[in-house]
């Protein structure tokens, strides 16, 4: 088989299945009606995915590739402090935040649904393994430059992931409740990571006080 036919057919069976968890659940949804929605057999399923966590696997791998693949000329750019960098990553975590609105708007509520919990825990999983390799070099970097006051930046680097997690949590909360706080939420954050780094207030941005606004 072609590898664009290969990876049509890939593509076309993760995004099925993911209409249909949003939709109904991870846990409700079976391999039998992914089959279904796309009229395929299971011997073509089974040629793609060796079971339906898998193909979870990838709908999620695939989702957090595109941020991830932006991450690399960032923190390799040696021109860049690593404060500088800090900030631009929560910046481009911001920009494809609007960028793909619609899709956020249309999948936000679905992750936390109760059915839901293997998806959001495996994408909580994922995101932390994934982003925490970069921070760390940033972190390296600050630690080198006698900006950041951190005695192990790979375990500040898994707390500063874990902490980004938490706020998306609370931000949904607030947004799905339509809180008030959203950016009393955020400025929290924002000072939290800073004491931990040992950095002035007001050093980080996480989001944009415009960001929040419209959010």
């Amino acid at each position: 088989m072609k590898r664009k036919n290969y990876s049509e057919k890939k593509n076309a069976i993760q995004h099925a299945a993911n209409a249909l968890f949003l939709e109904q659940g991870y846990e409700s949804t079976s391999v039998d009606q992914i089959l279904n929605s796309l009229n395929i057999s299971k011997g073509t399923f089974y040629h793609y995915f060796d079971s339906k966590a898998e193909l979870l696997e990838s709908i999620i791998n695939d989702f957090t590739a595109s941020f991830v693949t932006h991450l690399e000329p960032l923190v390799g750019d040696n021109s860049l402090t690593a404060l500088a960098k800090l900030n631009a990553f929560y910046l481009l975590n911001q920009t494809m935040k609007e960028a793909n609105q619609g899709f956020f708007l249309q999948v936000i509520s679905a992750w936390y649904q109760d059915n839901n919990l293997i998806y959001k825990h495996r994408l909580d999983e994922t995101l932390i393994n994934r982003l925490t390799p970069y921070l760390e070099r940033i972190l390296i970097q600050g630690k080198d430059e006698n900006v950041f006051d951190i005695i192990n930046p790979s375990e500040t680097a898994v707390l500063i992931a874990q902490l980004g997690i938490n706020l998306r949590d609370r931000m949904v909360q607030e947004v799905l409740n339509n809180g008030p706080n959203l950016e009393a939420i955020v400025r929290t954050y924002e000072r939290s990571i800073e004491r931990i780094l040992g950095i002035p207030s007001g050093s980080l941005v996480i989001f944009s006080r415009e960001f929040i606004v419209k959010s």
